[in-house]
């Protein structure tokens, strides 16, 4: 399989383990923009049930549609409306153009416009638990590269206890209640062993999918070693992608963390 410094990138790993900050810096790269958290292989495409590759139903069309543009108003979880975003409706139709209108057309469509609305001609894609879906993203995108994030698993934990919103997000009215229910539902989801569960059965789809596509498509990357010297473990994954390493590729915004508040850069230092 012939990959280009233009192939897709999927970036994805354990929770809590460095997705938003490996994110910032790929971005600083020229031309690239990865989409944030959608969620499509393990929520949309599980709910239309085989349809990701068939025309869509009137019906299914709506749904997909709807569930794309509620992104563009608030993150994955957070009560977006389809009507309060920026892509408006039929964008996603004239986008996929005179291809077959399946929902996975439509998801690859999603994420050329969001890359072209942020200035960017190479797309990529950011979901944390799109470590269990491998096969598919690369079943869909057989060009794509796969960052898989790994963390000590009591980092993780630790993480995940202590999550809250710190900032960075577009607060619009009303938004103030649907972070706090998202912290509450983290809240109420915590539990060591069910996250060590989740963490290991991450590092065995990791692996699994490294051994099966190839150590040129999928990347394990260690979090500590990311972050405890990012000018090497930063410099190899630019390597890996065959991307030139942007200037000032470690100095990225703080965001997402569970113990520092937002910041405009600093992520790595």
């Amino acid at each position: 399989m012939h990959l280009s410094n233009q192939s897709p990138i999927f970036l994805c790993g354990t929770s809590r383990s460095g997705t938003s900050v490996v994110q910032a810096a790929i971005e600083k790269a020229p031309g690239w923009s990865l989409t944030g958290e959608t969620h499509y292989f393990d929520d949309l495409r599980v709910r239309l049930e085989g349809s990701a590759g068939r025309v869509l139903s009137p019906d299914q069309y709506q749904t997909a549609e709807r569930y794309f543009r509620a992104l563009t108003h608030r993150p994955y979880g957070h009560g977006g409306d389809a009507e309060r975003g920026w892509l408006p409706e039929g964008a996603l139709r004239d986008e996929v153009g005179s291809e077959t209108l399946t929902a996975d057309s439509l998801f690859l469509a999603y994420n050329r416009l969001y890359a072209r609305r942020r200035g960017a001609s190479c797309w990529g894609e950011k979901t944390p638990r799109h470590v269990f879906r491998i096969d598919d993203i690369l079943g869909l995108v057989p060009d794509a590269r796969v960052i898989v994030m790994l963390r000590d698993p009591r980092a993780v934990v630790a993480s995940y206890r202590d999550w809250k919103a710190t900032g960075g997000l577009r607060i619009d009215q009303g938004y103030e209640a649907a972070l706090e229910d998202e912290s509450a539902r983290a809240r109420s989801s915590y539990h060591p062993i069910t996250i060590v569960m989740l963490w290991k059965a991450a590092w065995n789809a990791a692996v699994r999918a490294r051994a099966i596509h190839g150590a040129e498509r999928v990347r394990i990357q260690r979090y500590e070693e990311t972050v405890l010297d990012p000018e090497t473990h930063l410099g190899k994954l630019f390597d890996w992608l065959g991307i030139e390493r942007p200037e000032d590729y470690v100095d990225v915004p703080v965001r997402n963390s569970s113990s520092d508040a937002y910041q405009d850069r600093g992520g790595f230092q």
